[in-house]
């Protein structure tokens, strides 16, 4: 890995197996699962092997977390149709159902590797899970920069920065540290 890589940036990245907390979930077959997760239900289809976004989280997204998301329904739509569907087996380890999410084993791989964690200042979900991350790789002895944009003089961001009115700024800044 630090031999091909050697700077890593997360914008609002997610949780890791090591720290995220697994979701029992609500109802679950070999073909189907239904879970809940940070006030979202999500239905995953294993038989399709397709998850797609809901509204309400399209709208948590572009509109209730972020100044800076086009407000505009035109913009809306043509986010919410650029959306794909994506693998529910992924999904459900991305949530970490059943303790399914991947952990990192060895840190040391991480040593010869620059980190970047950027926080935008709208999402309350990843203005404390960025935090949770940066604490523990700190714990394992891992150089991490963590910002908070809004601390760089950056405001109104939630968790798609890279599409709101200022990401010419975020890039920027990210440009910068890189």
């Amino acid at each position: 890995l630090p031999r091909n890589i050697r700077a890593l940036v997360s914008v609002e990245p997610g949780l890791i197996g090591n720290i995220q907390e697994p979701i029992e979930p609500i109802e679950e077959t070999e073909k189907y699962v239904k879970a809940e997760a940070k006030g979202f239900t999500f239905e995953l289809d294993f038989e399709t092997r397709l998850f797609t976004a809901d509204q309400r989280f399209v709208d948590r997204l572009t509109k209730d977390y972020t100044k800076n998301f086009p407000k505009d329904q035109k913009s809306i739509d043509q986010y919410t149709s650029s959306m794909q569907s994506g693998s529910s087996r992924l999904m459900y380890e991305r949530l970490n159902i059943n303790n399914s999410q991947v952990s990192i084993n060895d840190f040391s791989k991480l040593e010869q590797v620059r980190l970047l964690i950027v926080t935008g200042s709208e999402d309350p979900v990843h203005i404390d899970t960025d935090q949770q991350i940066t604490k523990y790789l700190r714990k394992q002895e891992v150089e991490v920069d963590h910002f908070h944009l809004e601390e760089q003089g950056i405001t109104g961001n939630g968790h798609m920065m890279m599409l709101e009115k200022n990401n010419k700024e975020v890039l920027d800044f990210i440009r910068g540290w890189l």
